[in-house]
This record gives structure tokens, C-alpha cells and sequence, in this order.
């Protein structure tokens, strides 16, 4: 929750981040590839994810707005594919240890329409009012207990 909330530049004041969804840090590593099939494959680490998107860790540096298809990986022998998502590099950052850290958007299915709930108006009876019924009771006894 750190990373959602901020002070302002007057340092009063405790300010909501911008982000749509809560981080969920992970350790996954993952295949990527251009979606235009230029450079090959790369391999990298997902570090943390959300619905909107990952950040990935690699030794190579693709330019911001690079559409790419990533495929989570199941273990880090890179051996089974967990899923496979397509998005954008929206960040590129640097770590000064010849690794990259980029902020990937992922490309979301496009939300359904808002659907109108239509409101049908209730059928008016045509039967006469029918009177509340009433209730009898009627006890029966099984044998005796003088027997």
C-alpha cells in the first residue's frame, strides 16, 4: 500500500496514487517476444503483476510503446507456460546493474456494453378478489388408553 499513497510537495497532506489496482509482487520468470517477430526471444523475471499489468526485469531494453506477447512460465527451467498475455511497453528503467525493469500494459479485452435493465410493468389480474381462506382443525384419536 506504499507505493499507492503519497505526501504532496507541501509535505501536509496524504495523498491516493494514480494506480488502478493493487501490485501483487511475485517472483515468475517469463518468456517475451516482439509481436512483430523481429529480435527473437528474450527471457525475464516478473517481478510484480496486476490485472492491468507486469513489470518484467531483463538484460535487454525494447523502446517504449514495443507491442509484445509474454508467456508466464510455470518454473524457472522456463519448461511450462502458464499463460500467455499481450501488451505494450508503457516504461523502461535502468537498474545500473545491466539489467532493465519494463513496465508492461497489458493489452485488455475491450468491457461489454452496459446493458439497460428493462422493467416490465405487472400484470393486472382480471380474477375476482379472492377472501382470505379459513383454517379448520380436525383431531382424530387412534385407539384408546383404556386397552
Amino acid at each position: 500500500m506504499a507505493d499507492e499513497m503519497f505526501f504532496s510537495a507541501d509535505g501536509k497532506t496524504l495523498r491516493k496514487g494514480r494506480r488502478a489496482a493493487r501490485r501483487t509482487s511475485v517472483q515468475r520468470p517469463a518468456e517475451f517476444w516482439r509481436a512483430d517477430d523481429e529480435g527473437g526471444l528474450f527471457l525475464g523475471l516478473i517481478r510484480n503483476l496486476n490485472p492491468y499489468g507486469l513489470l518484467i526485469e531483463c538484460r535487454v531494453a525494447l523502446p517504449v510503446g514495443t507491442e509484445i506477447c509474454v508467456e508466464m512460465k510455470r518454473d524457472e527451467h522456463f519448461a511450462d507456460a502458464l499463460t500467455c498475455l499481450n501488451g505494450k511497453v508503457a516504461r523502461l528503467v535502468g537498474t545500473g546493474n545491466g539489467t532493465w525493469q519494463m513496465g508492461i500494459e497489458l493489452a485488455l479485452a475491450s468491457p461489454k456494453p452496459a446493458v439497460k435493465p428493462i422493467r416490465i410493468p405487472p400484470k393486472i389480474s382480471t380474477l375476482p378478489e379472492r377472501r382470505p381462506t379459513r383454517m379448520y382443525s380436525l383431531d382424530y384419536v387412534l385407539g384408546s388408553e383404556e386397552q
